[in-house]
């Protein structure tokens, strides 16, 4: 297995500076500082995903079709032999350059930065190799939820209100994880964290914004953004879906911290305690999604109209 040193210098990068980031769920990241430039170093989790190569050759894709893309921009990932990779030790690794955020976050910029994507994306007939199986797929959370122990009905009641509402709409290329952690805010915003790429429902994509909303002012600004990046992309039946997408992600993810924090295992790697809570949150912010939910779908319809 190569060192970090090695690693680096197979992409072009010497005497640098390297300091571990513990953020996120899922990958081993590192900030490389080097005398020209800052960069991100990381790997590609194999214990989540079962081909992390089939996850750059997703983003090898989607690097060629943003090329010439002037409103949004994905990380410039760096070549090493001819590859945007290093396999190392049993891991994939690649390395971007660092983007500095302006900080603050803009919900109309994170709004217009998913819907450009998705637009990008999906014109240009992108197919992504499916890179992690059941995700976002509801009935098979909800199984698991049932099996760990699960009583809650309203994760019940959920699934069958996105059952009926989803039929016969449209997938695309989605983002996968559309949280405004994955958007670094600046004059042109760059989306980031692109493993989760897939096929489904603009309305993952959306729900995702919408359920880390802190008000309704929150809501209409990400619809807003959200509609001016699709530009007019979304069929009548996909603007329709969009409110029950918000509804599908914060029930889903709900479902799956009370999963693990019934099993004391699963993705996300923390206490039972920790789980309990972010599921408390989560159901608050289900909660408050329903009891919303005429003026979010006005909302919708006017950004959307």
């Amino acid at each position: 297995m190569c060192s970090l040193i090695e690693l680096l210098e197979r992409f072009g990068v010497e005497n640098s500076e390297t300091v571990p980031i513990n953020t996120g769920h899922i990958n081993s990241t590192y900030m490389v500082t080097s005398p020209e430039n800052r960069y991100i170093l990381q790997s590609v989790s194999g214990r989540v995903f079962h081909d992390p190569e089939a996850v750059m050759r997703n983003i090898t894709r989607l690097m060629d079709i943003f090329q010439g893309e002037e409103l949004v921009k994905i990380p410039e990932y760096l070549a090493a032999g001819g590859k945007f990779f290093v396999r190392s030790g049993g891991e994939v690794w690649r390395m971007y350059r660092f983007t500095e955020s302006a900080g603050k976050i803009d919900r109309f910029q994170q709004g217009f930065a998913i819907g450009r994507f998705i637009r990008r994306a999906s014109l240009a007939n992108f197919q992504p190799e499916q890179v992690l199986e059941g995700f976002h797929d509801y009935r098979s959370y909800f199984r698991k939820y049932e099996k760990s122990g699960g009583t809650d009905l309203e994760f019940s009641r959920i699934g069958e209100m996105i059952g009926e509402s989803f039929s016969g709409v449209k997938k695309r290329v989605i983002h996968g994880d559309a949280k405004a952690d994955n958007i670094i805010f600046g004059e042109i915003p760059t989306v980031i964290d692109l493993d989760t790429v897939m096929l489904h429902y603009c309305a993952i994509d959306y729900g995702d914004m919408v359920r880390s909303a802190e008000d309704m002012g929150e809501v209409r600004e990400i619809t807003a953004g959200f509609a001016k990046g699709l530009g007019g992309l979304l069929t009548p039946a996909e603007v329709q879906s969009l409110y029950f997408g918000a509804l599908w992600v914060t029930a889903e993810l709900a479902m799956r911290y009370r999963t693990d924090a019934l099993t004391g295992e699963g993705y996300f790697g923390k206490s039972r305690e920790d789980c309990e809570k972010r599921c408390s949150q989560l159901r608050r912010k289900l909660d408050w999604l329903k009891e919303n939910e005429k003026q979010i779908r006005e909302i919708i319809l006017k950004c959307f109209g």
